[in-house]
């Protein structure tokens, strides 16, 4: 809060006082000089507000951050976790227990699947480049890509095991480039991802329904070691770009790709929802929430799309 403002705010309460030790007379006068300096300190913490916010997203705080400083909404970091009738007080015991909760879960998804019903995802790729010769492979990245890899990484405070941030490594990007330069092509080379960058700090995220002391109304959200991750998105870019090259992701495919996203592919829906429509045919939606659906990919998969098998 400026000085302005809080010499506002004894003005206005100064104002406040003085209508109860004056004459009736002159309490109207008073009451409007209140009111116009209550109107005036609402104006200034206004106007402190939208400062706070704009010197905020000038330094590179997450806008949500922002958000919800600005609304008031903390984070609750507690987790009341109730496990077969009795609170759970030792932080160590409700870490074991979610950690079990969340493997299991995809352990249980996994059996779930009916293997006889599954077709081969791969086949009409083999039949489309039956008569081509692709494969992928990576390519050594230079200091001027993982010094776009880290300006690309979003600004926080946050961090994995390591406790290394984002927030930290962008300020001395040049002066760490080359050695994460030569961290990422030794991985890439070599085909060996580091031990110790697998290694993630799980927060669990509450799903804002149900009660908060039952395990499943909960999510869990992996921060890994910095420099795992900048290995990470260094693979990411030249996979995207071998996979759109070969036109090896699905036409309808939205999702994580450059230049569509959820808008493209309502704009794509409606589109043919109309041309439908005119030529007068039924047509429904069917939609699908899929529980655990990133930890059910196959990696496999993955790997025979990317050789080409």
């Amino acid at each position: 809060m400026s000085n302005t403002t809080k010499n506002l705010m004894n003005e206005r309460d100064a104002a406040k006082r003085l209508i109860g030790r004056i004459t009736p007379s002159e309490r109207l006068i008073q009451r409007k000089l209140y009111k116009k300096l209550r109107n005036r300190v609402t104006s200034s913490i206004r106007h402190d507000r939208r400062k706070a916010v704009e010197q905020s997203l000038a330094k590179g705080m997450n806008p949500w951050h922002v958000a919800n400083n600005l609304l008031g909404k903390q984070k609750n970091m507690d987790l009341p976790l109730v496990e077969n009738g009795v609170l759970i007080q030792d932080d160590e015991t409700k870490a074991e227990i979610m950690n079990e909760f969340f493997v299991e879960k995809v352990e249980r998804l996994r059996e779930r699947i009916d293997g006889d019903k599954v077709g081969d995802p791969l086949e009409k790729l083999r039949q489309r480049y039956e008569r081509k010769s692709i494969n992928f492979t990576f390519k050594k990245i230079t200091v001027r890509d993982v010094k776009a890899i880290i300006k690309r990484m979003k600004k926080s405070s946050s961090s994995g095991v390591d406790g290394i941030s984002s927030e930290h490594m962008k300020l001395v990007t040049d002066e760490i480039a080359p050695a994460v330069a030569d961290l990422i092509n030794g991985s890439l080379m070599e085909g060996k991802f580091p031990e110790c960058f697998k290694l993630a700090k799980i927060i669990c995220i509450y799903k804002n329904k149900g009660s908060k002391s039952d395990k499943a109304n909960y999510r869990p959200v992996s921060n890994l070691a910095f420099f795992g991750k900048c290995i990470e998105v260094a693979a990411d870019i030249q996979l995207r770009r071998y996979c759109e090259k070969h036109n090896l992701f699905g036409t309808h495919q939205h999702g994580f790709r450059r230049a569509r996203s959820t808008t493209t592919a309502l704009i794509t829906a409606v589109t043919r929802w109309r041309m439908r429509k005119a030529e007068k045919k039924f047509q429904s939606a069917l939609l699908f929430d899929l529980s655990a659906a990133y930890d059910l990919l196959d990696r496999d998969l993955f790997l025979k799309k990317a050789v080409g098998e």
